[in-house]
């Protein structure tokens, strides 16, 4: 079975900044990650070929997440493989588009080729709650592209470069089906 999930969430920042922070190390480290969880890490170099890999700390445990980046068309589209645990270590395929709606950002997530219906139940859970923590992580973006951050600390308020005045009804919520129809 390969089943897909998908989960968009309307962001008030620019497709711009969106995308950058999903290639950013110091960003994504900062908001790619679970409720509750530790530190996440993330070695990435970011190319069309290069490689990541993200380890969340779950439960005490470290989870290796790693894949590699098949499409980097800053700011539209951001596609890469995904291989984990809940992935039964076989690479899928995730793919990121940033759409300017109004003065906001449409960030959609499809991640295909996942191996049974509970992974996809973990990926939609997991992706729903990611972008959702992405809204306020993106309070500072590394100047330089640095190879390797940790982030410890508690996720600090939304900057003022980020509108905080969308109400929860021009937000999508994430659904997800067997087939793929979400």
């Amino acid at each position: 079975m390969n089943a897909a999930v998908s989960v968009s969430r309307l962001i008030p920042s620019s497709p711009e900044r969106l995308f950058d922070a999903w290639v950013e190390p110091a960003s994504l480290s900062m908001w790619m990650r679970r409720t509750g969880d530790g530190a996440t890490s993330v070695v990435a170099d970011v190319r069309v070929g290069g490689s990541f890999t993200i380890t969340m700390s779950h439960r005490g445990q470290d989870v290796v997440h790693s894949g590699t980046y098949l499409v980097i068309d800053r700011p539209h589209t951001l596609e890469f493989t995904w291989r984990s645990p809940a992935t039964h270590m076989q690479d899928s395929v995730v793919r990121v588009t940033f759409v300017t709606v109004g003065d906001a950002t449409l960030v959609s997530v499809r991640h295909e080729d996942l191996p049974d219906a509970k992974s996809a139940e973990q990926h939609n859970d997991g992706w729903a709650e990611i972008l959702d923590r992405s809204r306020p992580a993106r309070k500072t973006l590394a100047p330089s592209r640095a190879k390797t951050f940790a982030a410890a600390a508690p996720m600090a308020p939304p900057p003022p470069w980020i509108s905080t005045t969308l109400s929860s009804s021009s937000i999508r919520t994430p659904s997800w089906s067997p087939s793929g129809i979400g």
